[in-house]
């Protein structure tokens, strides 16, 4: 990943994003925000963490990591979907929609409190069947 960083154009940014499994395809190796945060501190300033909104425990309270991530300015991104069972992709605020406006209420929150250089990058899963 440090080769990959070192490349980088002066205007891109990289997204680090943190998964607490996934299925078969590939093994996990940033399993937490933590781990995330420690090599986007290690990268440098052009790296941040991106918070998958679905690929979490059961019962995790995504809103905290991305407020824990906010407070040590490194909260990159967001990447939009929802789960039931940890890894489903499904469409964003599907089965928790109270969970998706708090943390759209925070966003808007750390964007009118100026919290660093606010910036965030929101991405969406496309799946075709």
């Amino acid at each position: 990943m440090g080769e990959i960083y070192q490349a980088l154009p002066d205007d891109w940014r990289l997204f680090i994003e943190h998964k607490f499994y996934e299925p078969a395809f590939y093994s996990t190796v940033i399993n937490d925000w933590g781990v995330s945060y420690h090599c986007a501190r290690q990268l440098g300033a052009k790296a941040f963490c991106l918070v998958d909104l679905g690929h979490h425990a059961p019962n995790v309270n995504i809103g905290d990591d991305r407020c824990a991530l906010d407070s040590v300015r490194q909260a990159g991104g967001l990447h939009f979907n929802d789960s039931k069972y940890g890894d489903d992709d499904l469409d964003s605020g599907s089965i928790k929609p109270f969970q998706l406006f708090l943390i759209f209420n925070e966003l808007v929150d750390a964007e009118l409190s100026g919290v660093g250089n606010f910036a965030p990058a929101y991405m969406l899963d496309h799946r075709t069947t």
